[in-house]
């Protein structure tokens, strides 16, 4: 039960970092990139603890695709 909410503690972290960086540069579109970045790493983390409990190999070239489009 702690691993959600450390997940979203590092998020969180991320975002309030991001926005400090960002937002006194580049406005609205600097907070926009800072949450998205947040939640990236929010969704990289949950990633990473979905394998390590599964123990599941996923498709790695198909993420990485996925990704960059």
């Amino acid at each position: 039960p702690t691993f959600p909410m450390i997940a979203l503690i590092v998020g969180a972290i991320v975002n309030a970092i991001a926005g400090y960086i960002l937002i006194p540069k580049l406005d609205i579109t600097g907070a926009a990139i800072s949450t998205t970045l947040a939640t990236f790493v929010l969704m990289v983390i949950t990633l990473y603890e979905l394998i390590r409990l599964t123990r599941i190999n996923p498709p790695y070239k198909d993420l990485i695709k996925l990704f960059l489009l």
